[in-house]
């Protein structure tokens, strides 16, 4: 594993990851986790898409309700 110590203990070898690159890692997630949040990042979208499934099934609902209620 890069960036990783052994450490012995129990009879075993284990890798754990060096604080640096688990920092690293915490940083570019951070980033990442920002970047989407943002207006036009992949949660926005997702969002958006979400709000308009349910507006748009919830209108074509009442359409149907509608439609049955005139007999058509």
């Amino acid at each position: 594993m890069e960036g990783a110590k052994s450490l012995h203990g129990c009879g075993a070898i284990r890798k754990l990851p060096c604080r640096h690159h688990l920092e690293g890692n915490a940083e570019e997630w951070k980033r990442l986790a920002v970047e989407a949040g943002r207006e036009g990042g992949s949660c926005d979208k997702n969002m958006e898409a979400f709000v308009d499934e349910i507006m748009f099934s919830k209108a074509d609902e009442v359409k149907d309700k509608d439609d049955c209620s005139k007999g058509i």
